[in-house]
C-alpha cells in the first residue's frame, strides 16, 4: 500500500507577511486542485490571526477559478471583526494573480449552557466491519464504506479516521474536517455521475456545532437534494463515533455530462 500524506504536511502553512501566507504542498496525480485541502489551508491560515481562546464555528467557501496542483496556494487574510465573543476573517485564496476562492470564516469562543441535537447518527454497520476501497481514495485519511442504497462514484456514506492520528490539537482537527467535508459527495444520489462527466464545486458552507476531534472515526453521510440548470445541491452531517453530531454542510457542484 502506498503511503498515505501525512494531514499535518496536507494542512500546513507558514507566514510569508502581514497577514499573508501560503501552502507548498502539492499533488502531481490530482487533476485539479482539491477545494477542501485549500479551504482547510485557508482556516490554517485564519486561525493564526485569531485568539486561542477561539473555535471556527462557520465557513463559507466560494470557488471562483480552477487551481493549479502543481503550484502554491497563497493567502491573503482581511481581519473583518473582532469582539468580545466573535471573531470574522476574510480569506483570499490565489495563485499569483489568479484569484481562485474567497473564503469567510467565523470564529467563537466556547460559552457552555445547554446542548441539544435532534438528528441521530444513521444505522450503520461499525467501521470495522466495512469494506476498505483500494487504491487511492482520501489522502491523509483511513476511510471504509458501508453498505449503500446504490452503486456510486463517490460513497455519499463513509466513516473516516485521520492517518496517523491527530491528537488532541483541536484547531488541526478544524482544519482536517474542513479538508474531509469536501470529499465525496451527494450528488451521485441524484445523477447518474461518472469519472468523465465535468464536476466540479461552485460553493461550500460547514458549521461547527462541538469541536471535531476525528482520531476514533467520523461518519460524514451526505444526502443529494436538488438539481436544476446544471447545478446539483447537497447536505451532509459528520457525527462522532459516540453518535455526536459534529457538523453540518450543504455545497452547489457545477455539473456538465460529457458529450
Amino acid at each position: 500500500m502506498a503511503e498515505t500524506p501525512d494531514l499535518k504536511r496536507i494542512l500546513a502553512v507558514h507566514q510569508t507577511g502581514e497577514d499573508e501566507f501560503a501552502a507548498d504542498y502539492v499533488a502531481p496525480s490530482v487533476r485539479s486542485l482539491n477545494g477542501g485541502q485549500m479551504a482547510g489551508q485557508a482556516l490554517a491560515a485564519a486561525f493564526t490571526t485569531v485568539g486561542e481562546h477561539l473555535d471556527a464555528n462557520a465557513m463559507h467557501v466560494f470557488f471562483l477559478n480552477a487551481g493549479d496542483p502543481l503550484k502554491p496556494v497563497e493567502f491573503t487574510v482581511h481581519r473583518e471583526r473582532d469582539s468580545r465573543a466573535f471573531s470574522t476573517r476574510q480569506v483570499l485564496a490565489h495563485q499569483g494573480e489568479r484569484l481562485i476562492a474567497r473564503v469567510s470564516i467565523s470564529f467563537h469562543a466556547p460559552e457552555g449552557g445547554q446542548e441539544t441535537q435532534i438528528p441521530t447518527m444513521p444505522n450503520t454497520a461499525e467501521p470495522e466491519n466495512c469494506t476498505r476501497p483500494d487504491g487511492a481514495h482520501i489522502a491523509g485519511f483511513e476511510i471504509r464504506i458501508p453498505e449503500q442504497d446504490g452503486d456510486y462514484l463517490y460513497a455519499p456514506r463513509l466513516w473516516a479516521r485521520p492517518e496517523p492520528a491527530l491528537g488532541d490539537d483541536k484547531r488541526l482537527n478544524a482544519c482536517a474536517l474542513i479538508y474531509l467535508s469536501d470529499l465525496h459527495s451527494g450528488i451521485p444520489q441524484i445523477f447518474d455521475l461518472k469519472d468523465e462527466d465535468f464536476h466540479t464545486s461552485l460553493d461550500h458552507a460547514i458549521w461547527l456545532h462541538r469541536a471535531p476531534r476525528l482520531d476514533d472515526w467520523v461518519l460524514m453521510d451526505h444526502q443529494g437534494e436538488s438539481l436544476a440548470d446544471g447545478r446539483g445541491w447537497y447536505r451532509g452531517r459528520f457525527y462522532g463515533h459516540d453518535g455526536t453530531l459534529v457538523a453540518s454542510m450543504a455545497q452547489e457542484m457545477l455539473i456538465r455530462p460529457a458529450k
